[in-house]
């Protein structure tokens, strides 16, 4: 397990109250792993057992392959022409679920993508403002960043920041 303090923020509280508030984020790393004797060729094929599963147990079982798949992939943004790769003839109501499925299994995925952009660029406020500046110009201007951005957070980050650089955000 590898633990890494990735930003550190203290500030002193009211006189009265004596105490600090402190924000840290840290990120936390752990692999594991199972060792596991298996029987190859009589775990992937039995000749004497037939499976049969229903086509709702199938779809289940797809789904669920492509929720797993989902939680390593990257949005994708020329979803029409990927799918057009596939060559889908004929698209039948089962087929059309597994196509909605997708789509919303990519849309959670480009939300993902723009909450991770949130957070990179956020994490500028207050002791990178430059780079803040900067990379919201640059990667910002056409995306609703600010809502994929917990509020409470972004008004702590801003509240420490300086007078002049909140007048600027602001």
């Amino acid at each position: 397990m590898k633990e890494i303090i990735k930003n550190l923020i203290i500030k002193p509280n009211s006189i009265e109250e004596h105490t600090v508030y402190l924000e840290v984020e840290v990120e936390i790393n752990c692999i594991s792993y199972e060792e596991k004797e298996i029987q190859v060729i009589q775990d992937l094929y039995c000749p004497g057992e037939r499976i049969n599963y229903d086509l709702k147990t199938l779809k289940s079982m797809f789904f669920n392959g492509m929720n797993i798949s989902s939680l390593t992939s990257e949005y994708c943004s020329n979803i029409e022409e990927e799918l057009g790769k596939i060559a889908i003839e004929e698209v039948e109501e089962d087929m059309e679920e597994i196509l909605k499925h997708f789509h919303k299994l990519n849309d959670q995925l480009l939300d993902k993508m723009y909450r991770e952009k949130a957070e990179e660029i956020m994490k500028c406020i207050p002791m990178k403002m430059e780079q803040f500046y900067e990379k919201f110009d640059r990667e910002c201007m056409k995306v609703p960043i600010f809502k994929y951005y917990d509020p409470f957070q972004l008004f702590q980050r801003i509240s420490c920041a300086s007078n002049e650089d909140r007048k600027s955000v602001v």
